[in-house]
């Protein structure tokens, strides 16, 4: 008799451990499987299906999760909907160091505008520190450099002139160089000591309480030359280089 036991045991703890459940199907896929409309044929009709595989993945509208909880949504019913007392219009998800996720107000899209002013000369060849910018929070960041200055290359016609842009991540508001994050030349024709302006941007992705470290060494325009700064005005900031820094 306990031979007979034992062998009945075996083959229903076998039976149990592979068994596939189905609710509303005959046909049950993966491991538990709701089909909530009863109308699934293979791969079709399963918008309405909940699947669980081996690996414990929840499937909604999918039977082939790949994380989790892996939601298909039908583009007309939303996937997920979260009503903690948090939510309203335009809010978004935000996670905390846990993992906790709760609605939030997005962040805004202002920037900081830092004034160069005074009258500094930048050499051909050296580089030299324009501005030093420190971040409070970790993410990626946007400097946009705006340029009014002039240059003293060599002839009175229309010459070229250049200077690189390097945008450096440091520990520190030093003029010593980082760690590069970004570098661009920027080309200008123009007039000896006659004033020129443009834009150009940089960007670079720090952790928080970086210093952000902007960077210029003019490199074309003659053997011995200056892109300078505050000939129009050592105060007035309309005629000077700005940098705007945005967190994107």
């Amino acid at each position: 008799m306990k031979k007979y036991i034992l062998l009945f045991t075996a083959l229903l703890t076998g039976a149990v451990t592979s068994a596939q459940i189905g609710i509303n199907t005959e046909t049950p896929q993966k491991l538990f499987h709701v089909d909530a409309a009863r109308n699934t044929s293979g791969a079709n009709n399963i918008s309405d299906d909940m699947i669980i595989d081996a690996s414990g993945n929840m499937g909604l509208g999918t039977l082939s999760p790949t994380a989790k909880l892996h939601i298909t949504g039908d583009g007309i019913t939303p996937a997920l909907r979260i009503v903690d007392g948090t939510q309203a219009n335009t809010r978004i998800l935000r996670s905390d160091a846990s993992g906790n996720a709760t609605w939030v107000d997005q962040p805004a899209s202002g920037g900081f505008i830092y004034n160069v002013l005074g009258r500094i000369n930048y050499p051909r060849g050296r580089v030299s520190l324009v501005r030093a910018m420190q971040v409070a929070d970790a993410g990626n960041y946007l400097v946009v450099v705006r340029w009014w200055g002039t240059t003293t290359i060599a002839g009175t016609t229309n010459s070229e002139t250049s200077a690189y842009f390097f945008l450096d991540q440091g520990t520190d508001g030093s003029a010593s160089r980082g760690t590069n994050k970004d570098a661009i030349e920027y080309y200008v024709r123009t007039i000896a000591n006659s004033p020129f302006c443009f834009t150009t941007s940089l960007y670079a992705t720090v952790p928080a309480g970086s210093w952000l470290k902007l960077f210029i060494q003019p490199s074309i325009g003659g053997d011995s030359f200056n892109w300078t700064v505050g000939t129009a005005s050592t105060t007035n900031s309309n005629w000077n280089p700005s940098i705007i820094l945005f967190k994107i």
